[in-house]
């Protein structure tokens, strides 16, 4: 906290008390201990009492231990990638609820099943262990809706149920209508018609 003095000699003094928090960049070498920041396979530590914002994309790293607060810089688009992310008495953000991520933030996770676990959490795992996570992005409404009529074999265009709030850009999941989570498709949406409307054509 900080104590903030105004003064006019006409009316007098005005005192106010000011909140601010310190925030290292990842890119900063400062924050490094005047060293480069991580690179490919490295490991990094936010320590206690210490706030990184991620400012860039993270080169694929070995092991990242959050005990201070870990924040995704909200300017731009961010990906972080990883083996594994411990957050130990520490604090990962990406957005909030009353702030939301409005860009497009990837954490991806690295490992097949002959890597090392870390004891009750496992492998390739973003962990939380007392401490918090927030990942919020912009409420989208809805997440999901069924066919509105048959998804034809082979064709680019299906019917759902409206109304919807989905873009040009974004992906879908068509998902299967038997057991098989393999026959489910992913898609990117190329044109929506009618969004606001009960049946919306979308283009894949």
């Amino acid at each position: 906290n900080a104590v903030l003095k105004a003064v006019d000699s006409s009316v007098g003094a005005a005192i106010n008390t000011l909140s601010y928090d310190y925030i290292d960049l990842w890119s900063r070498w400062t924050t490094w201990g005047n060293t480069p920041p991580p690179v490919f396979g490295d490991s990094a530590v936010v320590s206690e009492g210490q706030t990184i914002m991620l400012d860039f994309d993270s080169p694929r790293l070995h092991l990242i231990l959050v005990m201070g607060h870990l924040m995704f810089d909200d300017s731009k688009n961010i990906t972080l990638e990883a083996t594994y992310i411990m957050i130990n008495f520490g604090r990962f953000t990406v957005g909030t609820p009353e702030k939301p991520y409005i860009h497009n933030a990837v954490i991806r996770l690295f490992g097949d099943r002959l890597t090392p676990e870390i004891p009750v959490h496992g492998s390739k795992v973003l962990a939380l262990r007392h401490g918090a996570l927030d990942i919020h992005g912009i409420p989208r409404h809805p997440t999901f809706t069924k066919l509105a009529a048959t998804a034809e074999a082979r064709s680019n265009t299906i019917q759902v149920r409206g109304p919807v709030d989905w873009v040009a850009g974004e992906e879908i999941v068509v998902t299967t209508t038997d057991f098989m989570m393999e026959h489910s498709e992913k898609r990117t949406i190329l044109a929506v018609a009618n969004a606001a409307t009960a049946t919306v054509t979308i283009t894949l």
